[in-house]
């Protein structure tokens, strides 16, 4: 996760032991791999969760009933700068320049 969102450890882990305390989501030990963690939603996070996607829904109609622009064509405009931004982080990160 930390590497994924380019945050350090301890913040994922002060937001993960926050989430717990909010009962929203459970951590258990991987049974596999003791230093695994394997996080789910409770009953609660489900619920946010689903308000969240239908707050987001709501803003998305909102938006884009204001903008003369075709709804899917902005969200794989989005998906394809999200892809490269992902690609472009890991190639900087390992050090790698595949435009050479």
């Amino acid at each position: 996760m930390a590497d994924c969102y380019k945050i350090d450890k301890g913040s994922v882990a002060r937001s993960i032991r926050k989430l717990e305390e909010l009962n929203l989501i459970n951590k258990k030990t991987d049974e596999n791999n003791r230093r695994k963690c394997v996080l789910s939603l409770t009953d609660s996070g489900e619920e946010l969760a689903q308000k969240i996607k239908e707050i987001n829904k709501i803003w998305d109609s909102h938006i884009f009933e204001k903008i003369d622009i075709d709804e899917m064509r902005v969200r794989e405009v989005f998906n394809l700068i999200s892809d490269v931004s992902i690609e472009t982080y890991r190639e900087l990160k390992e050090g790698g320049n595949n435009d050479n």
